[in-house]
């Protein structure tokens, strides 16, 4: 059944810019899952949270296999720590540390800082641009051990923005 939510241009933008560059990442034995995602805020901050994770079980067919227990701590500089959080997990796929794209002739553009960058401020800016957080939090999942992940919750008044990296295998 489709929402009858308003679909936020900027957000949707986001979200589909996250997408794209999780599938950039993604190898033939191990994924990547880049997501913002919104959560509307009728309670208090720790509850909306456990009821969109009930909803993602069911959603991904977890019903009852997924543990609910995370932790959350205020962030002070949202956007330092997103960039940096975005630097560590965007550009995996040059990490030769694992298996890896190669750029032999170093012309691919997001194998050299300066470019990295430039596509980082972009997200930024365009992320400033659309949400305005009154708090941020960071959220500490406790899992299985099949997935590392980072997450944070961006607070506004009437929704949180729900943002996820994750890798798993």
């Amino acid at each position: 059944m489709a929402s009858t939510e308003a679909v936020d241009p900027a957000i949707a933008w986001l979200q589909g810019f996250l997408h794209a560059f999780a599938w950039f990442n993604n190898k033939s034995n191990c994924g990547f899952t880049f997501t913002l995602d919104l959560i509307p805020k009728p309670t208090p901050l720790q509850q909306a949270i456990e009821t969109y994770f009930k909803q993602k079980s069911i959603e991904t067919g977890f019903e009852g296999n997924l543990k609910f227990e995370f932790t959350l701590s205020p962030v002070a500089e949202w956007q330092d720590v997103v960039r940096e959080l975005y630097s560590r997990w965007w550009f995996q796929f040059s990490d030769p540390s694992s298996d890896h794209l190669h750029d032999p002739k170093g012309s691919f553009s997001l194998f050299i800082d300066y470019f990295r960058g430039m596509i980082l401020d972009e997200m930024m800016v365009r992320m400033s641009k659309a949400f305005s957080p009154v708090a941020v939090w960071k959220v500490e999942m406790q899992g299985d051990g099949n997935c590392c992940s980072e997450s944070l919750a961006l607070e506004e008044q009437e929704r949180i923005l729900f943002l996820n990296v994750a890798w798993f295998d």
